[in-house]
């Protein structure tokens, strides 16, 4: 057996910690471990690894393209709102050293809130935890397309384990059998897993005293052990080389900045064409993020405009190619000069199906848009088809299509 500490956070308030250390396992609370450490002060020099449950911690996986860590981190804010999480800064986010698939990151997720709550309670014991993960990432995976089970020590809820990298926690409603609810929520679940193993049976209750001793008395750590030797999960605690790997960072950062500084100076001296080219590249920037958002207006973060817009265009399921930002470009550019002539000029709406895109616009004055509209037209390889045009209610409205000319 390891002479690792493992501390389990139950979702039991009854019974809110669960540890072991090369003996019989113990329960109780935070001044319960508290006082068992000022009575075994060994332990604090162990390795201790935190475990949460499912009810804390969610693993999953992200699509997240790319195999660099550090660029998948950048990403990593838009690709978790694909998952409805508008305010990923509430969130205690671990990100995986290395993809587990092409494109596909693991990851856990926990409230910030409540890891700062644990942090303080185990600074409270001068408790520090070598790692904190989910307590799934621990548990044995399932066979391929199967889904498993399991009953942890006084927990009110199980763990279901859908991959290596996945899970979730269950409980069944009041008087259900615990294998029959699991059954008919994993028919809904698409694709269905193909079997579900685990300690689950038709008498099963989390909260029966019964139940309870036999999984105080399963090896828990002996499982926990078996597992995380094999595998490395993604842990919300920084590693103990954080605080110097910081300082390092801290220090080429301000090495950069006198860098950028005389940078900088020697750009300011190159003349008045740099200025300009610089203008330039500011306006164009400005211009993609206002039609960015207009394209996308449910996406509330630009991190990288040409891979948002490309997984756009791919979770649309239909097969796209490279055209659209082409035709955004040449649109841009025309937009940009009427725009600067009338500052009334507004994108309404932006669509790109097909190999066509679609564009809403209005202005004040309808000249504004058959001015642009004659830009579009003396651009090269762009075909322009007017949709719609009028005024309605004194604003003057278009809708142009550009394709790319054959």
């Amino acid at each position: 057996m390891s002479d690792r500490l493992f501390l389990y956070l139950t979702d039991n308030p009854a019974v809110p910690l669960w540890w072991h250390l090369g003996q019989q396992p113990l329960s109780g609370d935070w001044a319960a471990l508290g006082q068992w450490l000022s009575q075994h002060p060994e332990a604090r020099a162990r390795p201790c690894t935190v475990l949460l449950p499912p009810t804390l911690a969610t693993q999953l996986l992200v699509a997240i393209p790319g195999t660099q860590r550090d660029k998948a981190l950048q990403a990593l804010p838009f690709a978790l709102e694909e998952w409805a999480m508008d305010d990923p800064e509430r969130l205690r986010i671990a990100l995986g050293e290395r993809p587990a698939a092409p494109g596909r990151w693991p990851v856990v997720l926990m409230d910030a809130e409540r890891a700062a709550e644990i942090e303080r309670h185990l600074a409270a014991i001068t408790l520090r935890p070598q790692a904190m993960i989910a307590v799934a990432a621990a548990l044995p995976p399932p066979e391929a397309q199967a889904w498993r089970a399991f009953a942890l020590p006084h927990s009110l809820h199980y763990c279901v384990l859908t991959s290596a990298l996945e899970s979730f926690a269950f409980s069944p409603a009041a008087g259900e059998p615990p294998q029959r609810a699991l059954t008919a929520l994993a028919a809904t679940s698409e694709p269905a897993p193909t079997a579900i193993d685990g300690a689950l049976s038709a008498g099963d209750d989390p909260t029966e005293s019964a139940r309870t001793t036999t999984q105080a008395e399963a090896p828990w750590p002996k499982i926990w052990q078996d597992t995380l030797s094999t595998r490395t999960p993604p842990s919300l605690v920084a590693p103990q080389g954080a605080a110097s790997v910081q300082h390092w960072r801290r220090r080429w950062a301000q090495v950069a900045g006198v860098g950028l500084v005389l940078a900088g100076l020697n750009l300011l001296l190159s003349g008045l064409h740099t200025w300009q080219a610089n203008r330039e590249i500011q306006a164009l920037n400005q211009q993609i993020t206002a039609n960015f958002h207009a394209a996308l207006p449910q996406v509330t973060r630009l991190v990288n405009a040409r891979v948002q817009l490309q997984q756009a265009l791919d979770a649309q399921n239909s097969p796209q190619d490279t055209g659209f930002l082409g035709l955004l470009a040449q649109f841009s550019r025309a937009f940009s000069a009427a725009q600067a002539a009338d500052a009334s000029l507004t994108i309404t709406a932006l669509r790109y199906e097909h190999g066509a895109l679609t564009l809403d616009l209005t202005a004040t004055q309808y000249s504004s848009l058959d001015s642009l509209q004659r830009h579009l037209k003396a651009q090269d390889g762009l075909r322009i088809e007017t949709r719609d045009a009028g005024i309605v209610n004194g604003i003057a409205k278009m809708q142009l299509q550009l394709t790319a000319a054959a």
